[in-house]
C-alpha cells in the first residue's frame, strides 16, 4: 500500500510539473491563434481646429488620413460652433477610399497624449476653408445636427460628439480618409467651428 501511495504521488507530481511547463505555451498561442493575434498597444493623439470658417456649400471641413505601414484608429470627433443667429446644420462623418485634393487648408498639429511615445503621429490632418475636390466615398459613418448661435448665448452651444470608442474607425492605408463633412450646405452667417479629433496609431 505504501509503495502504491508513493507511485500515485509521483504520477501526480509529474502531471503537475507537465501542466506548469505547458501553461506558458498555451498563454502565448491561445485558443484563438498566435501571440501576434492579441491586441497591441496603440499611442493616442489628438488635434484641435479652432474658429474654422466653413466654405459656402461646405463639403469636407476637416479630414484625417492614414499612413503607410500603420493602422490609424479614430476614437472620437467632437465639434461646437458659433454663428450670428441661432441655427442648425447637418454634419456628417464620411469615410473615403481616396484622398481629397485641391482646396485651401491648414494642417492642425497632432499632439501626443504622452511625450514618452517617441514617435511623431503618422496620420495627416487638414482643415479646409475652401472646399476640396473630395475623394471617393465609401459611405457615411455618422450624421447629426450641429447647433450654433451667438457666443454669449445664455443657453450655450452644445458639443456634438461622434464617439467611436467601442468600435473605432480604422484607416489602413495612406489613401484612406475620414472627413467631417458639411453635406453641401452653407452654414449660418458668422459661423466659426471648433473641432477635436482623437485617434490611436
Amino acid at each position: 500500500m505504501k509503495t502504491l501511495r508513493h507511485m500515485l504521488a509521483a504520477v501526480a507530481a509529474v502531471a503537475l510539473l507537465a501542466s506548469s511547463v505547458a501553461e506558458p505555451a498555451l498563454a502565448q498561442t491561445g485558443p484563438g491563434g498566435s501571440f501576434a493575434d492579441f491586441p497591441q498597444q496603440f499611442n493616442t493623439y489628438s488635434a484641435a481646429v479652432t474658429a474654422l470658417a466653413p466654405a459656402a456649400s461646405a463639403t469636407d471641413l476637416i479630414t484625417i488620413s492614414g499612413a503607410a505601414g500603420k493602422t490609424i484608429l479614430v476614437r472620437k470627433i467632437s465639434c461646437s460652433g458659433i454663428s450670428t443667429a441661432a441655427a442648425a446644420a447637418l454634419v456628417k462623418v464620411v469615410k473615403r477610399s481616396t484622398l481629397d485634393t485641391a482646396g485651401t487648408s491648414t494642417t492642425p498639429t497632432a499632439v501626443p497624449y504622452n511625450s514618452a511615445y517617441g514617435l511623431a503621429a503618422g496620420a495627416v490632418l487638414k482643415a479646409y476653408t475652401a472646399n476640396p475636390t473630395v475623394g471617393t466615398s465609401v459611405g457615411d459613418v455618422a450624421s447629426a445636427e450641429l447647433q450654433t448661435g451667438p457666443a454669449a448665448s445664455a443657453t450655450g452651444n452644445p458639443l456634438l460628439v461622434f464617439d467611436f470608442t467601442n468600435q473605432k474607425v480604422a484607416l489602413n492605408s495612406a489613401t484612406e480618409l475620414l472627413a467631417v463633412n458639411g453635406n453641401g450646405a452653407s452654414f449660418s452667417a458668422g459661423a466659426a467651428l471648433n473641432c477635436t479629433i482623437e485617434w490611436q496609431e
